[in-house]
């Protein structure tokens, strides 16, 4: 069983006498996840808010005085097991305190900045049924759909497309830089998979764009850290976005253009008027500043 930290630092539960110097106020927020097994059930450290909670998994909460085992109602006997280990590592010297969802002291939410809407167990899948990843991709030159065992958010590669199965849902997640074709055809594979599997034909097949993940989705992802996902933009909206943007750099330097050359001209004009006034205040004649200063000889006398 592993124990991963907030910054990547990671416990094989030998570390009870580490001090929590990847915490500064005391308080931390562990998610205690399973995939099938005892040995598949990790934990891994979140932000310390209710909406990171959700039914279908334990959840282990330290604050300076206590440590509370939090239980969904959709958690399982091996998820609760592994929760109590964790907790036996991590509390050093904390009264330890088992909540079962819906039965939370004050303390708890307080510690969390106050309740929350999180993934309940009304829209979560049977605690026996555990979700399923699938990678669809292209990129060999042929669509392609492959399981991911034990995925985590580390597994949704930007270029591609990938189909979860909760259950009483099936989930299309668009990589930010995934190409039409997988797109299309994720489309259609989902809605053949939900078929095969014998699914209600009113089985919901939800798209999710990267940086856009619902708490419905992410609940179902080990450690979900939201400051990792890429938001999702529309590669048609980004071409609009850069040619509008060329666009108004264009105008700009022509206006720049512009209003340099009206500024030269009004400089030659400023030039020219101050060269007359200072003839005309020399006693100078106020003419064609180029035109000769010497007076024309008189003309010879009559015969």
């Amino acid at each position: 069983k592993l124990v991963v930290h907030s910054g990547g630092r990671a416990s094989g539960f030998k570390n009870k006498g580490d001090e929590d110097s990847y915490d500064e106020d005391g308080v931390a927020l562990y998610h205690v996840k399973g995939f099938g097994g005892a040995d598949s059930t990790k934990a891994a450290q979140v932000a310390e808010v209710a909406t990171s909670l959700n039914s279908g998994d334990c959840f282990v909460l330290l604050t300076p005085a206590a440590a509370f085992l939090w239980a969904g109602n959709g958690a399982n006997e091996t998820e609760k097991a592994t929760a109590q280990a964790v907790c036996g590592v991590l509390k050093q010297g904390r009264k330890l305190q088992e909540v079962a969802e819906g039965g939370e002291p004050d303390a708890f939410w307080e510690a969390l900045g106050g309740k929350g809407e999180y993934p309940s167990s009304s829209v979560l899948p049977e605690p026996d049924r555990p979700a399923r990843l699938f990678l669809c991709s292209n990129a060999t030159g042929a669509f392609k759909v492959e399981p991911l065992a034990h995925f985590s958010q580390s597994d949704l590669e930007e270029g591609d497309v990938y189909l979860l199965d909760v259950g009483n849902a099936v989930f299309v997640w668009v990589g930010s830089e995934a190409n039409e074709l997988e797109k299309g055809m994720a489309a259609e594979t989902a809605a053949s998979y939900v078929a095969l599997e014998g699914y209600s034909a009113d089985t919901a097949v939800l798209t999710v764009k990267s940086g856009s993940e619902p708490p419905i989705f992410t609940s179902h992802f080990l450690g979900w850290d939201a400051s990792r996902a890429k938001v999702f933009l529309d590669p048609y909206e980004a071409k609009l976005a850069k040619a509008m943007a060329e666009q108004e750099a264009a105008q700009a330097a022509e206006e720049e253009a512009r209003a340099a050359s009206a500024a030269a001209k009004a400089d030659a004009v400023a030039k020219a008027e101050a060269e007359r006034a200072s003839k005309a205040s020399s006693g100078a004649p106020d003419g064609d500043p180029f035109e000769d200063d010497e007076p024309e000889p008189p003309p010879p006398p009559p015969p």
